[in-house]
């Protein structure tokens, strides 16, 4: 039975002072190396969950990494084969005995790195069920597992009911499975698998839903405890809204570096240059760049050269997701890119996935706000250094505001590939939520409220909220009218008389745009709720767009905001890689 409770998450993640980690890439996967500053004789190999949980927690798995470090305890972080950045075919889903074998492979490197003589293990959700996989092969170190997925039978039941089923297979919260993979997670139970493999001490961090299963778990092992621990739901929540359970966190450290040797076994290795050979053909490399190397993201090239005399191509942040993107879209677009000959760059901005919060600032200060506009250009700087003076750049909603504002600031931009985009103009405070198609009214007004509730979170003002309450036909029918009368003003005054109109300003930076031979090309879901923002700036159908050079409206037929399934990424990436033939 489980032995206590843990209460939940708390919203500010605190600081670390742990040492900065290195990019690491061995057998096509990447990772990251946190050596603590004052190293114990134990190092911690961290396996994550796979797919939508991977993506969601990214930032706070980061954070736990370099609170390890700071414990004493060097940790290595990576992601799984056919995960995240890690090479393996972007729409399979995880392959367990693979994952199982990586994971062995990762500890050996561990204990190279670290110089430790035993690694401990932490598995959290699907990461834990690779941990039991991988335990015969492992240290009898302490093992914790975060919130796992004891049944493989029962979690695979649950997937088949959240899942939604397209003409290839299953998609879960927007990742491919596919019925056999299914079928070969609900063979698999973790309590049988750790009670297979050499003893250990064993920390289990459940759900309060699961605790008593846990518990009963534990029971079976012979030195094994459950705490149950509330914080699941706001750790793998969306990632502008994502939370750290700090009582879990604190139990997880606490229980890793208890009796932990004392000294090293070895002299740690240094680590190699994070590059791996992509099975698709070219290469693939995590970069730092920017002030400090504050910034991070993968720099992929091709296998035979890059095409001459073309552009590069530069990838956004999709919101605050990191450089994966969702359904790892935003590295299909890059591999995909590269195998046509372009080099390309997709980053973290700062305070987004792998890269630094130099100023400790919030997320509502640093998306869509200036701060990621000058990142870009430091991403630019680093094409330049390369030998690629012109870009094109793209970005998924919140990342779409960036190519766009990039766009503007900079000339070597060449074309800007704007996908989704919400808004032109942002105000700071605003909700990072957003419907994945265009609502009714009801639909509408129920989201406004549920939104109101994150952006009073996130710092709105007092006149925000104002904004929020207002009787949204009204509203909506005011704001449109008002804004159409401006942008019909900015696309016939001057840019300098535009400037001064508000809204009226868009047309005069697409104008300034479309003189200076910068193209742009609003790809939108064709269901999308930005489209309306887009019609009120620019005609019905966005026909205005129409007398601007270079300027141009895209349309992907059924697809939601995300493009959340592998149908809608594919029609998405096919009119993406045809803007880019025509740039090129």
């Amino acid at each position: 039975m489980p032995e206590g409770s843990l209460p939940a998450a708390v919203e500010a993640p605190r600081a670390s002072a742990a040492p900065r980690p290195l990019p690491v890439a061995f057998g096509g996967c990447t990772g990251w190396f946190h050596a603590a500053a004052r190293p114990t004789g134990r190092a911690v190999l961290m396996l994550a969950p796979d797919g939508y949980e991977a993506l969601c927690s990214r930032r706070p798995w980061r954070e736990l990494a370099a609170r390890l470090a700071e414990a004493g305890l060097s940790v290595l972080r990576y992601d799984h084969p056919g995960e995240g950045s890690s090479d393996g075919i972007e729409e399979l889903p995880p392959d367990f005995s693979v994952c199982a074998d990586t994971a062995v492979e990762a500890a050996a490197l561990l204990k190279r790195l670290s110089g430790a003589a035993e690694v401990s293990v932490l598995g959290m959700r699907m990461g834990a069920m690779v941990a039991g996989l991988a335990a015969a092969r492992m240290d009898a170190a302490p093992l914790a597992l975060l919130y796992p997925v004891l049944s493989g039978r029962l979690h695979g039941r649950e997937m088949r009911v959240q899942s939604d089923r397209g003409p290839e297979g299953p998609e879960f919260l927007g990742f491919p499975w596919t019925d056999a993979a299914i079928a070969a997670l609900s063979g698999l139970d973790l309590p049988a698998l750790l009670a297979a493999a050499p003893p250990r001490p064993v920390l289990i961090l459940a759900q309060p839903r699961i605790a008593e299963a846990a518990g009963k778990a534990a029971l079976s092992l012979p030195d094994a405890r459950t705490i149950a621990s509330d914080g699941y739901d706001d750790l793998v929540a969306e990632a502008h809204a994502v939370k750290v359970p700090e009582p879990a966190f604190d139990a997880i450290i606490q229980f890793l570096a208890k009796d932990a040797p004392e000294s090293l076994a070895t002299v740690p290795e240094p680590a190699g240059r994070p590059v791996i050979q992509l099975a698709g053909g070219g290469t693939e490399e995590t970069v730092c760049f920017g002030p400090n190397d504050g910034l991070v993201g993968a720099l992929t090239l091709p296998a035979r050269g890059l095409a001459p005399g073309g552009p590069a191509l530069v990838i956004l942040n999709t919101g605050v997701n990191h450089h994966v993107g969702n359904g790892r879209l935003s590295v299909i677009m890059a591999r995909r890119a590269a195998a046509a000959g372009m080099a390309v760059l997709r980053y973290d901005a700062r305070a987004h996935g792998e890269s630094h919060n130099p100023d400790g600032l919030p997320l509502v200060k640093i998306v869509q706000q200036p701060a990621v506009v000058d990142d870009s250009r430091a991403a630019l700087d680093l094409m330049q250094r390369l030998g690629f003076p012109s870009v094109v750049i793209a970005g998924n909603c919140a990342g779409g505001w960036t190519a766009l504002h990039a766009a503007l600031a900079d000339a070597r931009i060449k074309h800007a590939v704007v996908i989704n985009l919400q808004r032109f103009i942002w105000t700071e405070g605003r909700t990072f939520a957003v419907p994945s198609r265009r609502q009714t009214v009801a639909e509408r007004q129920t989201f406004q409220w549920r939104a109101l509730i994150e952006a009073r979170r996130n710092g709105a003002s007092a006149l925000d909220m104002l904004r929020a309450v207002t009787p949204n036909r009204y509203k909506m029918a005011w704001k449109r009218s008002v804004v159409r009368s401006m942008a019909h003003a900015g696309r016939v005054l001057p840019p300098r008389l535009a400037g001064i109109l508000g809204p009226g300003r868009v047309a005069g930076w697409l104008r300034a745009l479309s003189t200076r031979g910068t193209g742009v090309s609003f790809v939108y879901s064709d269901q999308d709720t930005g489209l309306e923002e887009l019609e009120s700036h620019f005609g019905d159908g966005g026909k205005h767009l129409a007398g601007l050079r270079g300027m141009a409206l895209v349309l992907v037929p059924g697809a939601d905001h995300t493009f959340s399934n592998r149908t809608m990424r594919r029609e998405l990436l096919d009119r993406v890689d045809a803007i880019i033939a025509a740039v090129k």
